[in-house]
């Protein structure tokens, strides 16, 4: 008998030959009784006896004309039998597809499907709404949680929303049960990470499995949960190595480990592969993109067969964010972009188009956004530098988990068998070995560590009651206001409050007492500071630049992209910062900064301010000019624009577009339906983007 590794090495042997092959159905049909015994029944289909009476007990419900694979079978059988399953498999295992194959067979009637991004909420909504839509279109499907609705009204229901939407709302507590608990990429619960988000995570978790009749989690690579035995729920592990399809790795070495040797040998690499390959180029820092992009054009793209939509696309980009950001500047040199910074609507728009056959882009550059769990049909990747970047810094803690993480992205069933991951190696560059991608994980959950402890009101801890003492206030009053943010952090803010706290006080009283001459962006400035956890007197020009930025993001007639960059070139002063980086910062900015981390630290400087006894006029500047126009820029009180903010529509269309949906009680479904009877009505008063994504729905 063989052991499961050397089965792994025999089913990619025969996966490559299948692929290499030149009569590849003349060697599936010689082959097909060693294709069925190693389970790849997939390949092997109606060609034995064997495989016709498998592949009929295991055909799809989702699809009948496929079967499941023996081990996606197991996982389906294990999740119907037991209340709790942790399945840990490769990425194109389709573990994903074992759930949405257990709903259509068994008809849980709340369902939750939790995933880490937003654009795993769009891949999730795409599959239901439009791949499996008569197997779900009984359901109400929603991407948030609003206390208005009473869900109790709908018998059918499934909920796809990030962990943090999980614990923002309050309203989650009027949901009684859940049938079915789906947790995506759970490997990012390990309570070893160094992710600020971790505690969000597992508390996300630890609330919704208490509500759970039944959960499954997903990931790649676990070899085992360390605390297992410790969660409230006892959930099975079951690892399956099992991928019908082949990623194999080339190292493509370089002898100068810097930039443009990197560059240099990934443009080699792209000459090298076939033009009508599709292939994914990884860069460690997005602000890497725009220097290979200032230097490297795709020579095999023909840009006279670009469509007149995406060409229409480019126009929008050029305008409405600005003619010379670096992604207009990529896709007239035959790349797409894919990173975090990037607009949901922009991200899905260049991930439809890389996937589209008519379209002539090959070739799509990404960051690490890709190891959230967004499935493309590439069959390449190069990976130029092994490691994740923030900003101008690179994090050292890319592991043998990441590094295969992302050479899993390559390689699709029925699409590509066979993946490439080309790995541009430099001397210091480690070797991964798969072998210590598989890794064992331990939720914070079941921890002692003092952040649990004070979300479950048992920290005494000195420090901690210190702090409250101080603020006077309880423990449930100081979670109700900072939320999930660690202790640390909390405290570290608090010490830069009081240092800064008087420059923050004059600083809005000059604007009080002569609202004329002074700006809103003087107050962010000092609010920066306090933000960025450091004590220091000396003027910060960087933070001041982002000052202003905010300022006009804040601005309630909602500005362009474009009009916020060259505002800002136009008042940068003597900080010297490239176009290009000033767009890149105003996106980022925006998209993802504003709405989030600035919001929340807004929010304890208003507490520890109430707490203090501070005027109320300085306190009501801040919530009047600040706090509220966060909320209107970003519809925090407005879960339905929120809801078509989040399905790609462009924020400046998004009140145009809601007399259409005001009534749809926020299901997906129904605003799909509205947005198509009514599309007539108002197609030729939005932007491209919205019709896009609308026509996308």
């Amino acid at each position: 008998m063989y052991n499961e590794k050397r089965l792994t090495e025999l089913r990619k042997q025969i996966v490559r030959e299948i692929t290499t092959a030149h009569g590849a159905e003349e060697y599936v049909m010689a082959n097909a009784d060693a294709l069925f015994a190693l389970d790849l029944t997939m390949y092997s289909t109606n060609y034995t006896l064997n495989s016709t009476l498998y592949n009929a007990i295991s055909v799809s419900y989702l699809d009948k004309s496929i079967s499941l694979h023996p081990d996606q079978y197991k996982a389906l059988r294990l999740l119907e039998k037991n209340e709790g399953l942790i399945l840990s498999a490769p990425t194109s295992f389709g573990k994903t597809y074992v759930v949405f194959e257990y709903i259509a067979r068994f008809k849980p009637k709340t369902v939750f499907l939790v995933v880490p991004t937003l654009a795993l909420i769009d891949e999730y909504k795409r599959k239901l709404i439009r791949k499996y839509r008569r197997f779900f279109e009984n359901y109400k499907i929603f991407t948030g949680i609003n206390s208005e609705i009473d869900y109790n009204n709908y018998e059918y229901k499934l909920f796809i929303v990030t962990h943090d939407r999980v614990l923002e709302e309050s309203s989650f507590d009027s949901i009684n049960e859940i049938d079915l608990l789906v947790i995506d990429e759970v490997y990012k619960l390990d309570r070893k990470s160094t992710d600020d988000r971790k505690l969000i995570l597992n508390f996300a978790y630890y609330y919704l499995v208490k509500k759970s009749r039944k959960h499954i989690l997903l990931a790649p690579f676990i070899s085992s949960i360390d605390n297992i035995d410790q969660l409230e729920k006892h959930p099975l592990f079951f690892k399956s190595d099992f991928s019908p399809v082949v990623n194999d790795v080339i190292e493509c070495p370089i002898y100068v480990d810097n930039i443009d040797s990197r560059f240099a040998e990934t443009n080699r690499v792209l000459h090298m592969l076939s033009p009508d390959a599709r292939t994914l180029v990884y860069f460690a820092n997005a602000a890497d993109i725009p220097k290979y992009i200032a230097s490297y054009t795709n020579n095999s793209f023909q840009s006279n067969n670009i469509s007149e939509s995406t060409i229409a696309f480019i126009d929008w980009l050029s305008e409405e964010i600005h003619p010379k950001w670096y992604v207009v500047e990529a896709m007239k040199k035959g790349f797409l972009v894919h990173c975090g910074d990037l607009q949901l609507g922009i991200r899905n728009l260049q991930l439809d188009i890389f996937e589209e056959d008519s379209e002539p882009y090959n070739t799509m550059l990404c960051t690490s956004t890709l190891l959230e769990g967004v499935n493309t049909s590439t069959e390449n990747i190069i990976i130029t530098k092994p490691s994740r970047g923030y900003g101008y810094n690179y994090s050292n803690d890319f592991e043998a988990f990441d590094f295969f993480n992302l050479v899993g992205r390559s390689g699709r069933l029925f699409k590509t068998n066979l993946g490439i991951a080309y790995y541009i190696k430099a001397p210091t560059d480690p070797s991964f070995s798969f072998d210590n991608a598989i890794k064992s994980i331990e939720f914070e959950i079941t921890s002692d560590s003092k952040d649990v402890r004070i979300q479950k009101s048992e920290c005494d801890d000195a420090d901690y009651l210190e702090l409250l003492r101080i603020l006077h206030c309880d423990k449930e009053e100081y979670k109700a206001v900072v939320g999930y943010t660690s202790f640390d952090k909390i405290k570290s803010l608090f010490d830069t409050y009081n240092y800064y706290k008087n420059e923050l006080f004059l600083a809005i009283n000059n604007i009080l007492v002569n609202p004329t001459t002074k700006s809103r962006a003087t107050v962010i400035y000092v609010l920066l500071k306090i933000f960025n956890l450091r004590a220091d007197s000396k003027f910060n020009p960087y933070l001041n630049y982002r000052a202003g930025i905010i300022n006009l993001i804040l601005n309630r007639s909602r500005l362009s992209i474009r009009k916020i960059v060259d505002s800002t070139l136009q008042n940068i002063g003597t900080y010297n910062r490239a176009t290009n980086q000033i767009i890149s910062d105003v996106i980022k900015t925006k998209n993802a900064y504003v709405e989030y981390d600035f919001s929340k630290y807004l929010n304890i400087i208003l507490f520890f301010m109430k707490q203090q006894g501070v005027t109320v006029d300085y306190s009501n500047y801040l919530i009047e000019q600040i706090q509220n126009s966060i909320s209107y820029i970003y519809y925090k009180n407005e879960p339905l624009k929120r809801v078509l903010k989040e399905s790609g529509i462009y924020e400046k269309d998004i009140d145009f577009i809601f007399p259409y949906v005001k009534d749809c009680g926020e299901d997906v479904n129904k605003i799909r339906s509205l947005l198509k009877n009514n599309y007539e009505q108002y197609k030729s008063q939005v932007s491209f983007l919205t019709r896009y994504s609308i026509n996308r729905m």
